[in-house]
């Protein structure tokens, strides 16, 4: 697999869904500015006088009904067809679709302004919306479920932030292209079906893009289509319900969603009224899509080769909630609106980049055009409720935009927490994460190894008491750990590994009890989870590795896994280890200490315990010719020193002649 830079199929999706992305929010931005201010009686809370109505709750209302009714078929349909045949379908549809789009808003120029004739446009272009609404429906769990068949799953959340970037940034800069096409228009004094040719031409270039796209083969081509969307909803939020983490990730996602609909009508009424700018939040976006930009380029580079960091989601949840809550109490002014709404756009992106990776990456391959149209219909859904929830704000309870802001914020803060709350672990192990790397500097020998999906058995050496941490520092997957249970009497330690809901063990437990521990450990990795266990019961006290205790085999052949054999090396001698006779109550020789992590080959479910006690052997010595490669040998030292120290003593020869560093450095060099 290429890089992703020289993935020219990835690049080609990247082209695709960003104008498809941008015609859509062009459209139906050009829409929600002809509703801001409009009169239609025939339309419930109808505005009266010059102001007219906020209609951008019904167009938001409109465009998401269609996800919310054809998600799921459209996510079976991804499975059973190529997703790349769905996606070049697509884009043909679109270019029917923005030629329709013109004769639409062609309707408000030739009919004249008879009522009964400007009423018929307006449905016209409305209906359009819809039609806009299901091409995208249709398109969207194929330009997401293709994405881990074009890269490998470590390039994963990079991909996702490429993506997840240039959409947001569509997003925005379709919204700004509507709002300037309206204004030159009408300073022009040109009909509005003008626009249309912008559109259509968009539409032709996606066209031609998607055919850059590699073929990729049906994932499930005898997967069975379901019409009826109601019923299908229902059995496929029970079907993800089992999936625990998978399930509150895609609630997070949704409700992510939800703030950022209720958001941009709140940008064109700010805008409009609050800064009276003609092209209502127009001048605004720039600064919303430079911020989503920065915050997914940023999510991908702090998640590093890791598919995915959920921890991240509360840095940005808190980040996002502040910004766009200022906005209700700073200046109100250009140029402190711009500010607020750059960093909103940022602390989205790294809010939503690692979610959607997450979603990405959890299925495995034949079920991923299943759970991305759950989560096309999970999005939508949110989004359709936002219009009510726009609607009650700024329309029942009369709010300013700068108090609707403030309103998205605490929802958002007050959503954010109730998820965070049901996936806690993945917060304290991003912490943990950052203190890890903060006072060790860990390289990671064959990462490939850990499998990315489905459960496996981890089976380590103990070193030290930080070993938990720095085996979970080198995985990026969320790993379930065996633990000594004494230390569930150490109140801080006890606090965070229920957090992180370790298994506690003692070989001192009754043997019912140990069984039953045993049998907990292998139902997790049977059901999809990475469980470690350190096999030989206790930290060395000698820095060898001592027997290995039987268990292990009982939990992989039960849960029916891998075993992944894992040597924690160079962790000997530091704080944490029995080096020296004592723990804890040492001086550290270096920070940040160096450590390295090495995964040996996947053994199978019954392999016995001497074998995988060989394997984890093997490793270390793997490890230790690694450490003599890439470290520091008597040479390199000696150069070190001699360069630091060049006037010190260095050796006396039988002569009593005495030699400094630099002497013997240039005596060596010449010779």
């Amino acid at each position: 697999m290429s890089s992703l830079v020289r993935n020219r199929s990835l690049w080609a999706l990247t082209v695709t869904q960003f104008l498809g992305v941008f015609n859509d929010n062009s459209y139906r931005q050009f829409m929600l500015i002809l509703a801001l201010g409009l009169t239609v009686s025939w339309l419930p809370g109808s505005g009266t006088g010059e102001e007219g109505g906020d209609y951008q709750s019904i167009i938001l209302a409109l465009f998401s009904a269609p996800f919310v009714i054809f998600a799921l078929f459209a996510g079976d349909l991804a499975d059973r067809f190529s997703k790349r045949r769905i996606v070049v379908a697509m884009k043909w549809a679109e270019l029917g679709v923005m030629a329709a789009g013109m004769g639409a808003f062609a309707m408000y120029a030739f009919l004249g302004h008879d009522p009964a004739a400007q009423n018929v446009a307006i449905i016209c272009t409305m209906v359009v919306l819809v039609l806009m609404g299901t091409q995208s429906a249709f398109f969207g769990p194929s330009k997401y479920g293709i994405i881990p068949e074009l890269v490998e799953d470590y390039q994963l959340t990079r991909a996702n932030g490429l993506i997840s970037m240039t959409t947001q940034v569509a997003i925005i800069l379709g919204t700004i292209a509507a709002g300037s096409m309206h204004s030159w228009l009408i300073g022009s004094e040109l009909d509005l079906y003008h626009a249309g040719w912008f559109w259509v031409g968009t539409a032709l270039i996606g066209v031609i893009a998607a055919h850059g796209i590699g073929s990729v083969p049906a994932a499930d081509p005898e997967r069975k289509m379901k019409l009826n969307f109601v019923k299908h909803a229902f059995q496929e939020y029970r079907y993800l319900a089992r999936d625990h983490e998978l399930f509150v990730a895609m609630l997070a996602s949704g409700w992510w969603w939800l703030i950022g609909a209720v958001a941009l009508p709140a940008v064109n009424a700010y805008g409009k009224k609050t800064l009276s700018l003609d092209d209502a939040g127009t001048q605004l976006m720039p600064a919303l899509a430079l911020g989503i930009a920065t915050g997914s380029i940023l999510a991908g580079v702090l998640s590093g080769k890791r598919a995915s960091e959920l921890g991240l989601v509360l840095i940005g949840a808190l980040g996002q909630s502040v910004a766009l809550a200022s906005l209700c109490w700073t200046p109100e002014t250009l140029g402190y609106a711009r500010v607020s709404l750059f960093l909103a756009g940022s602390f989205g992106g790294i809010f939503y980049v690692p979610l959607l990776a997450f979603i990405q990456q959890r299925p495995n391959s034949e079920q991923k055009g299943r759970i991305m149209g759950i989560a096309e219909l999970n999005s939508f859904l949110f989004i359709f409720m936002a219009a009510g929830v726009y609607s009650i704000l700024a329309n029942v309870m009369a709010l300013k935009p700068g108090a609707v802001f403030l309103a998205a914020g605490i929802l958002l803060l007050v959503g954010s927490a109730v998820i965070c709350s049901l996936t806690s672990q993945y917060v304290i192990r991003l912490g943990l994460w950052v203190l890890m790397h903060t006072i060790y500097r860990i390289k990671v020998l064959h990462p490939e190894r850990v499998p990315m999906q489905g459960g496996a058995l981890l089976v380590a050496n103990h070193v030290s008491f930080a070993d938990p941490f720095v085996v979970g520092a080198a995985i990026p997957r969320y790993v379930r750990f065996l633990m000594h249970r004494s230390f569930m009497t150490v109140p801080v330690v006890s606090h965070f590994s229920r957090l992180m809901k370790v298994i506690p063990i003692s070989d001192q437990d009754p043997p019912r009890e140990l069984i039953q521990r045993l049998q907990e450990a292998s139902e997790l990795a049977k059901q999809g989870y990475l469980v470690c266990i350190f096999a030989e019961g206790m930290i060395t006290r000698t820095g060898n590795l001592l027997p290995f205790s039987k268990g292990l085999e009982r939990i992989a052949r039960k849960g029916g896994v891998p075993i992944v054999p894992v040597y924690i090396d160079r962790m000997w001698g530091s704080i944490f280890s029995f080096g020296g006779g004592r723990f804890f109550f040492k001086r550290p020789t270096r920070l940040p200490y160096p450590v390295t992590v090495a995964f040996g080959e996947p053994l199978p479910s019954d392999a016995p315990t001497h074998l995988v006690r060989r394997a984890v052997q093997e490793l270390g010595a793997e490890a230790f010719e690694h450490r003599k490669r890439h470290g520091e040998t008597l040479a390199t030292r000696f150069v070190s020193v001699a360069r630091r120290y060049p006037r010190r003593l260095a050796m006396v020869d039988q002569s009593g002649r005495e030699l400094n560093y630099r002497q013997v450095l240039i005596a060596s060099l010449i010779l």
